[in-house]
């Protein structure tokens, strides 16, 4: 049983990895993704939507403006083709369930905050399980679970040439 339990999920971390490799060949799709995903966002009312992008060398943040992560939103991001956006619904652009997979092209940390939600996901840990069961991790110093949703994206895996 135990073995049949093991193949199973290293079954499933392969095709994980695989999927996100070859539809996310490119190094810098996760921009296009994280882009997406805030003008895929819903907005207080009288909210001037607004994405803001800090890179440094060995991070790169994006921060934005949304009404914040529901419990559906956290587990959405924890699994494979669990959109909490439909392809009919109008006005929305991804709706396949696997494009945050793409920020695991930058770093194997990945870290999301957003209202009183704070996880990171480890690509490296237990078999290939961290892409999709994340961590709890402290919320950044000063979070203001008001200000919307931010991703961390520490340790790069990618030279993009950025200063301190």
């Amino acid at each position: 049983m135990r073995s049949s339990l093991g193949n199973l999920r290293d079954g499933l971390m392969r095709s994980i990895h695989r999927l996100a490799a070859e539809l996310y060949s490119g190094n810098v799709h996760f921009v296009l993704e994280l882009v997406q995903n805030a003008d895929d966002n819903a907005y207080a009312p009288g909210v001037l939507p607004t994405l803001r992008i800090v890179a440094r060398r060995e991070q790169i943040v994006f921060e934005n403006n949304e009404v914040g992560f529901a419990e559906r939103n956290v587990l959405a991001i924890c699994s494979m083709g669990e959109s909490t956006k439909q392809a009919s619904d109008a006005g929305y652009i991804g709706n396949k369930g696997i494009g945050f997979k793409s920020v695991f092209k930058l770093t194997t940390t990945p870290e999301v905050h957003s209202r009183d939600y704070h996880i990171r996901f480890d690509s490296a840990d237990g078999g290939g399980l961290g892409y999709i069961v994340p961590k709890p991790v402290a919320a950044p110093a000063g979070w203001d679970a008001s200000n919307g949703t931010a991703w961390l994206g520490s340790g790069l895996g990618l030279g993009l040439g950025l200063e301190p």
